[in-house]
């Protein structure tokens, strides 16, 4: 209690009282201490001031941590530890799907994570790790993962030595981040770049070559035409002619590749013109290759150019007919697609719209990812020598696009090859 002191200054005291009795148990006085407990009062407001500010800095920091953990679940970053010396790591949530494990599957050592790091990448991370250990030099790099499902990852990694107060590192830090998507699309960007400098270049080529051409079919026809029926030159003659009129289509291919071949587009049913090309194309594929039409009901109306629409639908079939020397049915399917918009995604701009899909289906033997990526290069081709010229799926996507459109690939060795083209449907 507040008690006040003869100078008038006020103190807390602590004041006990005891009764006295006497033999009949009468109380006769009474004892009192007081003892003086200011200093003790205040340094235990003290202590309660110190609690409370412990208290609030462990609720602001799981505040922190809370707030932390979000932005690290919405930037996709994991952070781990290691004592130096120690073959454990403390790993955050995170970044078991990063290394495509889990939590409960999976205890992370050094030696379990090493196994996980593509042997490529081992010699520059383990240089990194021994380099930092060594003298507390912290990194930061990009190496990949190969996990149980093994699915390559790209992992972003930024790590940090702790050191003592001699210096000396005791343990080590850092945080690490799934990239593979950017590294994707960074790899589809380079890839739309590749294939427009090879589009400018090829078209360029081509236009200039086909002036040639026209020019030596000219001269041969006039040469044709002055040499005597019998005469061996007459048999040469035809020859070349007839090489001229290979090289006129191999041009024509080129062109569309690189979309400089004019169109001449109509507004046509696809699902019509698609049962149209299926009727012509049911024997030169032949009967081990059933073609199957599947279309979705009132599609609208696109502009096709017809004889490129054509061309472009018979490549593929003939391509999923190679890809299945054992027989098997080549599926087309229509539906209908609505776009937001892709424009940036790496496999060039794509206006918002609707859009009419053609898919072109096989069970076939299918392509590696190596083999997905150079798939719509001009001249490249898996077959043998022979057998195709490699510029089926460059004038495909050269007509697509120029259609205003695209094309659209997916493919798993041994497990058939789906590709399908996207035309704007008329509104």
């Amino acid at each position: 209690m507040p008690r006040r002191r003869r100078d008038g200054s006020t103190f807390w005291a602590d004041l006990t009282l005891t009764p006295l009795t006497d033999q009949h148990g009468t109380h006769t006085h009474w004892v009192a201490i007081q003892r003086d407990v200011t200093h003790e009062r205040a340094e235990a407001e003290e202590q309660r001031q110190h609690e409370r500010t412990i208290l609030a800095n462990a609720q602001r920091l799981g505040t922190m941590t809370e707030q932390l953990t979000r932005t690290q679940h919405i930037a996709k970053l994991g952070n781990w530890r290691r004592a130096l010396g120690s073959d454990e790591m403390d790993w955050s949530d995170l970044v078991y799907p990063m290394f495509g494990v889990t939590r409960e599957t999976f205890r992370p050592t050094i030696s379990s994570v090493w196994d996980l790091v593509h042997p490529d990448d081992h010699p520059l991370l383990g240089e990194l790790i021994e380099k930092m250990e060594r003298d507390g030099t912290g990194y930061h790099c990009v190496y990949r993962t190969i996990g149980p499902d093994r699915e390559v990852r790209h992992i972003w990694t930024d790590c940090m030595a702790e050191c003592d107060e001699r210096g000396q590192v005791i343990a080590v830090t850092g945080i690490v981040q799934d990239i593979t998507a950017q590294k994707q699309a960074q790899a589809m960007v380079l890839h739309a770049e590749k294939l427009r400098s090879i589009g400018q270049l090829t078209g360029g080529i081509a236009h200039d070559f086909n002036n040639l051409l026209t020019v030596i079919s000219i001269n041969l026809e006039m040469m044709g035409d002055m040499i005597v029926p019998g005469d061996p030159a007459e048999e040469l003659c035809a020859m070349a002619l007839q090489a001229a009129d290979s090289g006129t289509q191999l041009t024509s291919s080129l062109l569309a590749f690189a979309r400089r071949q004019p169109l001449e587009p109509k507004a046509a049913d696809v699902n019509q013109t698609l049962a149209e090309i299926r009727l012509l194309a049911t024997h030169s594929i032949g009967e081990r290759h059933p073609i199957v039409l599947q279309t979705q009901p009132d599609l609208p109306l696109c502009q096709l150019d017809r004889a490129g629409f054509e061309s472009a639908i018979l490549n593929l079939l003939v391509n999923s007919r190679d890809a299945m020397p054992d027989g098997g049915a080549i599926t087309i399917k229509t539906t209908l697609r609505r776009v937001r918009s892709r424009s940036g995604d790496g496999r060039g701009p794509l206006a918002a719209g609707d859009y009419v899909v053609i898919s072109v289906a096989d069970t076939g033997i299918g392509m590696s990812l190596d083999v997905q990526e150079q798939a719509f290069e001009p001249f490249f081709t898996t077959k043998p020598i022979g057998k195709g010229t490699g510029l089926g799926l460059s004038t495909v996507i050269g007509f697509a696009r120029q259609s205003g459109g695209d094309v659209e690939l997916t493919s798993s060795a041994g497990h058939g090859t789906s590709v399908r083209v996207l035309l704007p449907a008329q509104t």
